[in-house]
């Protein structure tokens, strides 16, 4: 067999080679566990926009904010128990100090979720960590 044939077959092999472990998701502010809110100079409705900034985030009324997550996954292997762990997240594209708490906020989260879960302080187990790091040149 060739081609997408192929590749669909193998796909519904692959499907199943994980199963979910647990999830949860933080709130990119120096209160995570609290859902909505909002961190540092991260843009929110009581922020004025920043001067050229066109996007709807900046425009946002004073009953919106733009809440920032990151969600983290954990999944084992079926075959051999292995973990993998994915973080995924969303920075805020204004606020510098948002940005750098949140990266400091994340690998504390990491560690303590991967912690958590393995029962050990020391993991070989791969961490993906991906997103919308809204760094702009």
């Amino acid at each position: 067999m060739t081609g997408a044939f192929w590749e669909a077959e193998h796909a519904d092999g692959k499907r199943n080679r994980f199963e979910q472990v647990n999830w949860k998701t933080i709130w990119l502010s120096p209160t995570p566990a609290v859902p909505g809110s909002v961190g540092w100079d991260a843009v929110s409705g009581n922020r004025a926009p920043q001067r050229g900034c066109c996007c709807i985030y900046c425009k946002l009324s004073d009953t919106q904010s733009q809440t920032r997550i990151a969600t983290l996954l954990t999944l084992r292997e079926k075959c051999d128990g292995s973990f993998v762990h994915a973080i995924c997240t969303h920075y805020d594209h204004i606020g510098v100090r948002a940005r750098a708490n949140s990266s400091l906020l994340i690998r504390t989260a990491i560690h303590d979720w991967v912690t958590g879960i393995e029962g050990r302080t020391s993991s070989d187990s791969p961490v993906i960590l991906f997103g919308d790091f809204s760094e702009w040149s």
